[in-house]
């Protein structure tokens, strides 16, 4: 079925809409069946004027932005281009129902949810006001190590130590299968030459020879500290291999018992692309703690129940509506790897 929308060819119903709404709320270009965020820089009587995104071409431009439950898209001619810039010539504005926007594109009747939110800042002091449940779950897993090691220890803390600070310059774990034998440390590990004075100087580690430190990612994405295991006898990769199920099966409970207090209700998503997401939200206490504008939030992105992926995003835009809020959020990465899977991740949505 075809998406139905209002055209309008006025030019100053279009001038109109460009001031009120391309100033305010994020704008993307869709170029090549692909979308890219626009940065306005002024409007003036011979058309708008935008910061240019690289093109070479003279085909017309089309950018649109969202609010109130609509996708406003406007065709624009190109009547120059000049010192990175481009000046644009509004041509026609269609308006349409931002639902129906998001239905055509994913060509799917099944519906996509945001769930399990939570701010980025606040995950690391939440899992601490947790502090008796943390140490249970620790103890548990302390209670049954077979022998394969002889102690562990869980760091979660928003000051990093000289561990953490290692595992997030390095992007590795740290892995000492024996501290008589430097030289068994493999490549894909911090180096032990930058991990031998910290076993140097603690006195806790004289009584081990080796020893396994698995940094712990919330949702595979924020680094919020650190399992270290030891052992009175040289480790091999397998004792690695133990310690970091130990880690995996921590963030399991975590998650499980929902330590970091993430908002659980299950929201409807009115618009998912690339770069971002809206969904409209009531207004009520949960509203109100987790969704601060400029504030970056984790989260899960579901079809109907079942998970597709975690991600994080900067919350852009908020919006009032009629009967709720409007939520823009603009996902972020902090490589490009992060940006491939959460792509490949929605693309068949």
């Amino acid at each position: 079925m075809a998406v139905e929308s209002q055209e309008i060819l006025e030019k100053e119903k279009i001038l109109q809409v460009i001031q009120t709404l391309f100033f305010n709320f994020p704008v993307f270009m869709i170029f090549e069946r692909k979308e890219y965020s626009i940065k306005p820089l002024k409007l003036i009587p011979e058309g708008l004027i935008i910061q240019s995104i690289g093109r070479e071409d003279r085909e017309e431009r089309i950018l649109f932005v969202k609010s109130n439950e609509k996708v406003f898209e406007i065709s624009f001619d190109l009547l120059g281009i000049n010192s990175g810039k481009e000046l644009l010539f509004p041509r026609k504005l269609s308006v349409k129902n931002i639902q129906d926007v998001s239905n055509h594109d994913s060509k799917t009747p099944k519906k996509i949810f945001i769930s399990k939110i939570v701010r980025e800042n606040d995950i690391i002091a939440n899992l601490l006001s947790e502090n008796n449940q943390m140490k249970s779950i620790l103890e548990n897993y302390q209670n049954d190590l077979r022998g394969k090691l002889s102690s562990i220890s869980l760091y979660i803390s928003d000051k990093p130590d000289q561990r953490l600070r290692l595992l997030t310059e390095y992007k590795k774990s740290i892995f000492v299968p024996n501290k008589l034998e430097p030289e068994c440390v493999p490549e894909e590990f911090v180096p032990y030459d930058e991990y031998f004075q910290i076993m140097k100087t603690s006195k806790n580690l004289q009584s081990y020879l080796s020893e396994a430190c698995v940094p712990l990612y919330y949702k595979g994405i924020h680094l919020i500290g650190y399992l270290v295991a030891w052992h009175t006898k040289p480790l091999d990769i397998q004792g690695f291999q133990f310690a970091q199920k130990i880690a995996d099966s921590i963030l399991k409970d975590i998650y499980y018992w929902n330590l970091a207090q993430e908002w659980i209700e299950r929201l409807e998503i009115a618009y998912i692309s690339k770069l971002g997401l809206e969904f409209y939200s009531p207004n009520s206490k949960n509203y109100s703690k987790y969704v601060i504008a400029s504030s970056t939030v984790i989260f899960d992105i579901f079809q109907d129940k079942e998970y597709i992926t975690s991600a994080r995003a900067i919350i852009a835009n908020i919006t009032p509506t009629e009967k709720n809020f409007q939520v823009g959020l603009e996902f972020i990465f902090q490589n490009e790897e992060e940006a491939q899977k959460l792509q490949a991740a929605i693309s068949n949505l």
